[in-house]
Formats: C-alpha cells, structure tokens, sequence
C-alpha cells in the first residue's frame, strides 16, 4: 500500500525484520537499496515501512499482446535508451552498490524482471534483494548475473524473439554502448578476459538475420508463428 510518494507499507514474513538495520547501513553509504526501515506486527501480522523504488521501473517482461507490437518495441527500446544514455559513472555507482549490498551479506534478485529502477538523477535504485551467504573472497557476481540484472531478457513478443529489420541497425549499436560500460566496470573490478568472452559469445541480446522481419510483415510474421501454448523461462 502506498502511503506518499517516498513510502509504501507491505506485509512480510519476520526475516525482513534482519534487514532494517542492514537497510539503514547501506543507505548511510548512499547506496539506493529501497528497502525496510521499521516493522509493526499487527493482528499476527508483520508490516513492513519501506522506501518507494524512484521514477521508472525497467521492467523486460513478455509483452503477450496487452498493447500493439510496435509499442511494445517502443517501450523496450525507451528503457535501452536510457540505459545507453546514462554516463559511466553511474554504471560505476550501480555495481558499486551491488558491492556494498554484498558485505552485508545481501545480493540483488537477477532472476526477477521487476526489481531495477532509473532516473537520470536518481540513478540506479534496487528493491527486493535477498540474503545470501557470502565470503569476501568468492562472492562476486558471475559476469551472466550482473548483465541479466540490467538487460533481462531479450525482446520478446507472444513468446517471439522479432524486431523490425529497419531498427536492427540501432538496436544493435544502443546494446553495445551499454554492453561497453558493463565490460568497463568488470575490466576495473578484475573480471577476466575470458569469462567476459564466454558471455559475449553467447550473443544473449543479439538479434539475428531471421529473427528481424519488416514492419510491413511483422503483424503476418507473428499470426504465423505464435504459438499460445509455448512457455519461455528466462534465466
């Protein structure tokens, strides 16, 4: 329940009661984890005060025919953009605080699509990280988790991986400014030349020839080959 603009009220199992003073810590340091800053337990029930996630959710998720193609590919190529738009100083910022989350044993969730928020001035924001148990020598994020944390999943549409053949040329150079900055950040923190190959010759984000129709042809594409029973988990 929203109770302002800054803060909503949620009702939550007692392990979250553990992370209000781990909450209260990183946000000492500046770090935009919007999560618990009080609880009240109230007929067998634990509440929980939080922090509102700032401005736009990034939200990657399956677009099954709720708004026309085209503006499903819009909107997905709006959140590209800002990512592509934001300075590198920022990315900086967003994986530094994925450390500082770290040393209090807390990770965010790279398998959630709705857990990553962006403004210009805001920056990066997290809700609904989870504990984890960590130990400084080998807790890093592996290079897949932190680009699915920004880039999950691939665009797709009624389960189809399709973008217009007119817009391939931009999407593909928007991804790779973003992929930049990523690999910037990982080269600073010692990530290794070859586990940061291993992902990109995966070619996670890239569209291929066959996967781009015409727009002229993407309504037909999609009649032809949707199908309504298929399941696509991302991971």
């Amino acid at each position: 329940m929203e109770i302002n603009d800054k803060l909503i009220l949620i009702s939550g199992g007692e392990s979250l009661k553990w992370e209000i003073e781990k909450c209260y810590r990183l946000r000492t340091k500046w770090v935009n984890y919007c999560g618990p800053i009080a609880s009240k337990e109230y007929n067998w029930q634990c509440y929980f005060l939080e922090h509102k996630a700032p401005w736009m959710e990034l939200n990657f998720y399956d677009y099954n025919g709720n708004i026309s193609y085209k503006d499903a590919f819009d909107k997905y190529f709006s959140y590209l953009q800002l990512l592509s738009d934001a300075p590198q100083e920022q990315y900086n910022k967003f994986f530094q605080d994925i450390e500082e989350m770290k040393n209090e044993s807390l990770r965010p969730d790279y398998c959630s699509l709705w857990n990553l928020f962006y403004e210009p001035q805001i920056w990066f924001s997290f809700i609904d990280v989870y504990p984890c148990n960590v130990r400084p020598w080998d807790s890093k994020l592996s290079v897949s988790n932190i680009f699915t944390i920004l880039l999950n999943p691939k665009f797709t549409y009624k389960n189809l991986h399709v973008i217009p053949m007119e817009e391939l040329k931009r999407y593909n150079e928007t991804i790779k400014i973003i992929y930049n900055k990523i690999i910037n950040w990982l080269k600073l923190f010692k990530y290794s030349e070859d586990e940061i190959n291993i992902y990109l010759n995966g070619k996670h984000h890239e569209f291929s020839d066959d996967e781009c129709v015409y727009y002229k042809d993407i309504e037909k594409h999609i009649e032809e080959h949707y199908d309504k029973n298929a399941i696509i988990i991302h991971v």
